[in-house]
């Protein structure tokens, strides 16, 4: 008799083939992947639903390989997944349609404002984010601290923005914001 992961695989595997993403799991290599994540209970804790987990592609890209896919909550792969993307005319007014004619109260009203408008957060949780993400620890983030620390002091010995591009450390934009002290605040020389 086939179990639950069984139908699991053959589902994900279809719903895979179905948007044309190459699927390169056994069902062996899939079972030990998910329990290499998430343990013995794997099982109950996958699935598509708010707070469960997922596999999801890096990138939102590429096959469904073990090197090319990660662990990830369905809120998370969901965002992923809309980054960068913009809503055609015709999603919008598919929306828009769906929308029509529910009323909203006043919270949701204002939660909705809020979030358009941009969140209010609170100082303390500006300063744990900017924490996490701050210099090299940033994604984005091209230069180490080392290196900043290098240009800055040659801007201290009076290095001018022109002769650090010349010299290929940085751009003339990233010479003149840490000159100014507009990026970078936390190393110093």
């Amino acid at each position: 008799m086939r179990d639950k992961a069984y139908f699991a695989f053959h589902t994900q595997k279809s719903d895979a083939a179905r948007r044309g993403i190459v699927w390169a799991f056994t069902l062996d290599e899939w079972k030990l992947w998910w329990e290499d994540k998430l343990g013995s209970n794997w099982l109950e804790l996958r699935g598509n639903k708010r707070g469960q987990y997922c596999m999801a592609r890096c990138g939102d890209a590429g096959p469904y390989h073990p090197s090319n896919v990660r662990c990830a909550t369905t809120e998370e792969n969901l965002s992923e997944a809309h980054l960068g993307r913009k809503k055609t005319d015709d999603h919008k007014a598919k929306i828009g349609l769906a929308n029509k004619g529910k009323k909203r109260n006043q919270d949701f009203k204002e939660k909705m404002r809020e979030l358009t408008l941009g969140s209010k957060r609170t100082e303390e949780a500006k300063l744990k984010t900017s924490f996490k993400t701050r210099g090299s620890l940033n994604p984005s983030a091209k230069r180490t601290e080392a290196e900043i620390r290098y240009i800055k002091m040659l801007i201290s010995k009076g290095y001018t923005n022109a002769k650090i591009v010349k010299l290929g450390l940085c751009s003339h934009g990233l010479a003149s914001s840490l000159r100014h002290g507009r990026t970078w605040k936390h190393v110093h020389v």
